[in-house]
């Protein structure tokens, strides 16, 4: 799917990641995939809906509360990308990307 994506076939990407969810649908790194994917192409209610299935699963990465936080705050949801990027920050005390998208929405 990532190489499809590179070149230039993200909506061939997304499909190719959405059948292999349908296969196996509790599959963490696909769905994690599948919202970046949602993300770059703007998305990102649909990146938030499969980052917060990913959580649902017991999944505690940064990463996830990160990209969440993204899509929460490109979609208006200020409280809750404040939650997301705090929850990265806490899992990761070093995660400078989080901090700064946090210090970027307080203002």
């Amino acid at each position: 799917a990532f190489a499809m994506w590179k070149q230039g076939q993200a909506d061939e990407a997304i499909n190719a990641v959405e059948k292999a969810l349908s296969i196996e649908p509790e599959c963490v790194r696909g769905l994690i995939q599948l919202a970046r994917l949602y993300q770059q192409t703007d998305r990102h209610a649909n990146a938030a809906e499969r980052l917060e299935q990913a959580l649902s699963l017991g999944v505690e990465y940064a990463d996830v509360y990160f990209l969440l936080g993204q899509s929460y705050r490109v979609t208006g949801q200020v409280k809750q990308a404040r939650e997301a990027f705090n929850q990265a920050i806490r899992i990761n005390g070093r995660y400078a990307d989080a901090r700064e998208a946090l210090a970027a929405i307080a203002v």
